[in-house]
């Protein structure tokens, strides 16, 4: 007998009930549900929050940035709209960018004022500027990672556009169909990923025109939509998609096929999957059947832990940047969660 045969003996059945990782509510959204959370980079106490009134479907969104250690909402900025997605800036500590149901990409400011107990930061004035506008709603923002002034957005007109200070050029177009989410690779400062509801991933290098190279193709197994990526921040190849309920694996380099395939992760679709940024074979995604599901690809069964909480789908996800171990996630329950794995 193998020694992989002998060690799948012992492995847990692949059914079998993983741990449970408790959860903490930070704050509610009281008449807004949330559809993606975001940890700053620069300071580990602070997250933002875009989210909308009636599911998004009608009226206004808002802009929450939470002090997590203080547990209280710092500042809140109001959009005419549902706000969809919110990405930190990667170059100044107080500036923010999000975009929605109108299409519009706004730059945040953010200013803090000393409170009543004269300590500084006791709240935050929130000011807004749209800097593009896409023919549909807004799907995702992601900053470079790069110490780039540059980010990128993605609508349901079928562009990723990047924004930098030259103006905002489009760097990927579908003839037809939605982007779902784009993201940066973590080290290659051109490069990008994107997935799309042709079930198709997609790699292009921005700095080219759409058009004038073919963008690398990968196909999802199942042929459905594909709603989320993220990049390992440990190998430049590798990458993880998000299907209706799967999640694939993909080396760049040999991508017939998934590498790492897990069927049936979540119950119903999957709305954002993230690799941790302290552990190569780390991960986690959030769904409509509620669930956080964290899993170790180095495993023999890959589902490492899972929280069920929520009561409303899960449509946020993020890893927090100074603290090992630490998660945010956020649910149409009108709640934001942090878990320590």
């Amino acid at each position: 007998m193998g020694a992989r045969a002998a060690a799948a003996q012992h492995a847990p059945p692949p059914h079998a009930a993983p741990p449970f990782v408790a959860s903490k509510t930070l704050f509610r959204t009281d008449g807004f549900a949330p559809f993606a959370v975001t940890a700053s980079p620069y300071d580990g106490g602070l997250v933002a929050v875009a989210a909308a009134r009636n599911f998004g479907l009608k009226g206004g969104g808002r802009v929450y940035v939470c002090d997590v250690a203080r547990g209280c909402v710092r500042g809140v900025l109001d959009l005419r709209d549902g706000v969809f997605d919110v990405a930190w800036s990667e170059v100044q500590p107080d500036e923010l960018v999000c975009g929605g149901g109108d299409g519009r990409v706004h730059r945040l400011r953010l200013a803090s004022a000393t409170g009543a107990d004269g300590a500084d930061g006791a709240s935050t004035t929130i000011t807004s500027s749209t800097i593009f506008q896409h023919a549909r709603e807004v799907s995702s923002i992601d900053w470079s990672p790069h110490r780039l002034p540059q980010f990128l957005s993605t609508g349901w007109d079928g562009c990723v556009q990047v924004h930098g200070p030259g103006g905002s050029h489009c760097a990927l177009r579908l003839a037809q169909g939605v982007v779902h989410e784009a993201r940066w690779a973590p080290r290659h400062p051109h490069l990008l990923a994107a997935v799309a509801s042709d079930a198709q991933l997609r790699v292009v290098d921005e700095r080219v025109a759409p058009g004038a190279a073919p963008a690398t193709l990968i196909a999802s197994p199942l042929d459905d939509d594909l709603l989320s990526l993220d990049w390992s921040k440990y190998d430049d190849f590798c990458l993880v998609t998000a299907g209706p309920a799967d999640l694939n694996v993909w080396d760049l380099r040999c991508a017939r096929a998934p590498t790492t395939r897990i069927p049936c992760a979540h119950a119903r679709a999957i709305k954002r999957v993230r690799f941790s940024p302290w552990c190569g074979h780390q991960l986690a995604s959030v769904g409509c059947d509620m669930a956080l599901r964290t899993w170790d690809l180095a495993a023999l069964n890959p589902r490492a832990a899972s929280n069920d909480e929520f009561t409303e789908f899960a449509t946020g996800l993020d890893w927090s940047l100074h603290a090992r171990q630490l998660l945010y996630a956020c649910g149409w329950d009108e709640t934001v969660r942090s878990f320590y794995l």
